[in-house]
């Protein structure tokens, strides 16, 4: 994984599970790059950049933090190992609890925006299939 760096930030996320605020703070950055054919768990805030170029990529959206908490997944550069077919897995993002199980990327710029709502995320935007 590989991370932009921003200004310094400060975000509270409310954890209605256990009722506690977390906070994210610091220069690491919103942006995460996953270029590993098998990139893992990603982070549930910010926004997951997909670069298929020389690895099928499989990942998993974990449960949120929040109600309201957004998350953004988008396929950047070649999605060569992406296309259906293309490798074992693709690039293929299991959600742990979503309205929709998986999503697969097959171009360069599909994307997938979600919603926590407090029990799962809900798809409100994006074409990834």
């Amino acid at each position: 994984n590989t991370f932009n760096t921003v200004t310094p930030y400060t975000i509270p996320i409310t954890d209605t599970a256990a009722s506690v605020d977390t906070i994210i703070s610091g220069n690491t950055g919103l942006t995460q790059t996953i270029t590993a054919a098998v990139g893992g768990s990603i982070y549930t805030y910010g926004e997951t950049l997909i670069n298929g170029t020389s690895n099928d990529v499989a990942i998993t959206l974990p449960d949120g933090k929040g109600v309201g908490q957004r998350k953004i997944v988008r396929a950047i550069t070649s999605v060569a190992n992406c296309a259906s077919g293309g490798g074992a897995d693709s690039c293929i993002m299991t959600i742990t609890n979503g309205d929709i199980g998986t999503c697969e990327f097959n171009a360069v710029g599909e994307s997938y925006i979600g919603v926590w709502d407090g029990a799962k995320w809900v798809k409100v935007g994006g074409d990834c299939t």
